[in-house]
C-alpha cells in the first residue's frame, strides 16, 4: 500500500483484524517494515508496518527532513488510515519517533521501546568524531587535504548517504530526547540487548526508571531481539494483550 507525504510515495502494510487498537511497529535507520513483520504477523491486534524513507520500498525525500517529519508520517497515515488508537513497537531510530508521539499526544495506549536512540548522552568518542570531521572539513577548505578524504572515517551506513539524507540523518541525531519523557504516560515495556553498543545498556536503564517500566535484558547487542525471537513474541503480545 502507498501513501503520499511531502510529494513522496511511502510504503506501508495494514492488515484489518477488526479490533479497536492497532499495533504500529517502526523499524530502526536502514532497516524497513521488515524487520517486524515476522513480529506483526502472530499479533490479533490490527498492524501496521511502515517503511521510513527512503528505506524499504519508500521514495526517498526531495527535502531535508527532521524528526517531526517521521513523526507526522506515522500521524498522518494514522489518520488517513482512521486509526485513533495504537500500541507501538519500536527498535532504534524508530524509539526516536515513538517517544515524540507519546510525549505529544493521547493516541498511544502502550509501547515496547527496543533498544532505542535518543536518550544516550554524546560519548567522549562521538565528540571526538565530530571534531574531527571539522577539523578535515577545515584542512580542505585551506587546500590541505582533498576533498574526497574528508568524512572517510565515518561509518558506511553514513557515507552512502545522498546529500539529503546526510543533513537528514544530522538533524535526526543532534536531538537528545531526555526532557520529553515526563510527558509520557503510556505503559512500556523496555527490551535492550546486554551488549548493545550503539545504545547503551546504560541509557536503557534510565528509560526504564524515568518511565516506571518493566526491562527486560536479552543476551547480545543492538539487534538481540532478533535472536531471541520466540520470547521476544511472547513478552510482547502478553505485554499488549495482543
Amino acid at each position: 500500500m502507498r501513501f503520499e507525504y511531502k510529494n513522496i510515495e511511502i510504503d506501508y502494510i495494514f492488515t484489518d483484524k477488526d479490533s479497536t487498537v492497532t499495533n504500529v511497529y517502526l523499524h530502526g535507520w536502514g532497516g524497513d517494515k521488515r524487520t517486524f513483520l515476522w513480529v506483526a504477523n502472530t499479533s490479533t491486534l490490527n498492524t501496521l508496518c511502515i517503511d521510513f524513507p527512503p528505506f524499504g520500498e519508500s521514495e526517498e525525500p526531495q527535502e531535508v527532513f527532521t524528526l517531526q517529519d517521521y513523526v507526522d508520517i506515522v500521524l498522518q497515515l494514522c489518520d488517513s488510515l482512521q486509526i485513533k488508537n495504537i500500541n507501538i513497537i519500536a527498535h532504534s531510530f524508530g524509539g526516536r519517533v515513538a517517544l515524540r508521539i507519546a510525549s505529544t499526544t493521547d493516541i498511544v495506549d502502550k509501547m515496547v521501546l527496543v533498544d532505542v536512540a535518543g536518550i544516550d548522552k554524546k560519548s567522549f568518542l562521538t565528540r571526538l568524531k565530530v571534531l574531527n570531521y571539522k577539523w578535515e572539513k577545515w584542512l580542505a577548505r585551506i587546500g590541505l587535504l582533498d576533498d574526497w578524504f574528508v568524512g572517510k572515517s565515518g561509518s558506511e551506513d553514513y557515507i552512502d548517504l545522498s546529500p539529503v539524507m546526510k543533513q537528514t540523518f544530522n538533524n535526526i541525531i543532534q536531538v537528545n530526547q531526555r526532557d520529553e519523557l515526563r510527558h509520557i504516560k503510556s505503559p512500556c515495556l523496555i527490551i535492550w540487548g546486554d551488549k548493545d553498543t550503539d545504545t547503551t545498556l546504560k541509557s536503557g536503564r534510565y528509560l526504564a526508571k524515568r518511565l516506571s517500566a518493566r526491562m527486560i535484558i536479552f543476551d547480545g547487542g543492538h539487534y538481540a531481539f532478533l535472536n531471541n525471537r520466540q520470547r521476544f513474541i511472547t513478552e510482547i503480545n502478553k505485554f499488549l494483550g495482543s
